[in-house]
């Protein structure tokens, strides 16, 4: 029960946080007179670069998914292999199983 504690906690943080940031952003417009056009575009370029993090991240789990299945079909031939020199092995041992 203590091991699911924290990330409960974390959750239920993170859900405050994205519920409260309205209220946050209206008390700071209260009290600043900031440039929200400006605010806007910087946050829109931060969008763009979690796209092209998004994107390499995705270019990652693809190039690991094509060296795991060469990875695989190399195994299967190894194995394939050592199965023929075993096959080999015996047959040397005792030709009279031919």
């Amino acid at each position: 029960m203590v091991t699911w504690a924290i990330p409960n906690l974390l959750i239920l943080a993170l859900i405050a946080i994205a519920t409260g940031s309205p209220f946050a952003l209206d008390l700071l417009h209260r009290h600043v007179h900031a440039d929200w056009v400006s605010l806007s575009n910087v946050g829109q370029s931060y969008g763009a670069i979690g796209a092209v993090i998004s994107a390499t991240a995705l270019v990652g789990v693809a190039s690991s998914l094509v060296m795991q299945a060469r990875q695989i079909n190399i195994a299967r031939l190894q194995g394939a292999r050592e199965t023929q020199i075993e096959l080999m092995r015996i047959r040397m041992e005792n030709p009279s199983l031919l």
